[in-house]
């Protein structure tokens, strides 16, 4: 099965506090993980202090669904202020070849 991938590229702001910042994903992680279509995410810090949220989805339509719902979650009204809005690119691509380890999906 072909997923799809939703990467989401954002820095924060100047005056964001990253522990804080960290401290909200647990929430995150809850609401994504029992959303219809999801696979897997991970959030990565990169060399210019940018982040990547990599996440791996059923399908396009779930990924989409819940890129849109997300935005009414309560942590996102904690989450958003910190990041700088200018700076995130959302993308949806087709993974063309996948292989998981053992017990992954």
């Amino acid at each position: 099965m072909k997923s799809t991938i939703e990467l989401v590229s954002f820095k924060l702001t100047s005056t964001a506090n990253e522990a804080e910042f960290y401290a909200l994903q647990p929430a995150l992680n809850e609401w994504v993980a029992a959303q219809p279509g999801f696979h897997y995410r991970t959030l990565v810090k990169d060399n210019d202090h940018g982040f990547l949220d990599i996440v791996h989805w059923a399908s396009l339509d779930a990924a989409k669904t819940a890129a849109e719902d997300v935005m009414s979650q309560h942590f996102m009204a904690q989450m958003m202020p910190m990041i700088d809005a200018e700076s995130v690119n959302m993308r949806h691509i087709l993974a063309c070849s996948e292989i998981g380890g053992s017990g992954s999906a």
